[in-house]
């Protein structure tokens, strides 16, 4: 008996060692529903700001959207935030030369965003927390003055954005 217990016990410790380490290794993976908008214009309407600017800085950050961004750890989730210069604005609040936020769910987004380079956004602002995108896939476009068409970041895009479209966009 005395030999099955030593036997078994340094077996039973490692599954339990091997299962606590799983344990903190476990990817926490959401899944939002987001809206999708059949043009332009139902996209501009929706959204509360659209402004370009270049991505200054990254960072990752937990943040409860419930509490108004105080991160009380119940609710809280993980979003990627963008911190950009903001160069142009077409809808909202927003100011050129002012920094502005936009966080996006998880810790690695696949839209790839990268500090440095100039994009365009539709946003949905909020009083205490960073903005958000409407959706990451039609709400974020490559930017340049001189283009007659934006580029979609996403290649799920199905929306063509021109200069003449985002020119005639009314602020409300």
């Amino acid at each position: 008996m005395k030999k099955q217990l030593a036997f078994c016990m340094p077996l039973l410790f490692a599954v339990l060692a091997a299962a606590c380490s799983q344990a903190e290794k476990e990817t926490v993976r959401y899944t939002p529903d987001y809206p999708h908008y059949e043009s332009v214009d139902a996209l501009a309407s929706r959204t509360s700001d659209i402004v370009a600017g270049k991505i200054t800085e990254v960072r990752t950050e937990a943040i409860d959207i419930s509490s108004g961004g105080a991160n009380t750890g119940q609710t809280s989730m993980v979003y990627t935030v963008y911190t950009l210069d903001v160069e142009s604005v077409y809808k909202g609040h927003y100011k050129t030369g002012e920094p502005a936020e936009v966080k996006l769910l998880g810790k690695t987004p696949a839209l790839g965003l990268r500090v440095g380079t100039e994009y365009l956004f539709f946003l949905e602002s909020y009083d205490a927390v960073p903005a958000s995108l409407l959706n990451p896939y039609q709400c974020v476009y490559f930017y340049s003055k001189e283009a007659a068409v934006l580029d979609s970041v996403s290649g799920e895009n199905s929306l063509t954005l021109t200069r003449e479209s985002l020119n005639g966009i009314r602020p409300t």
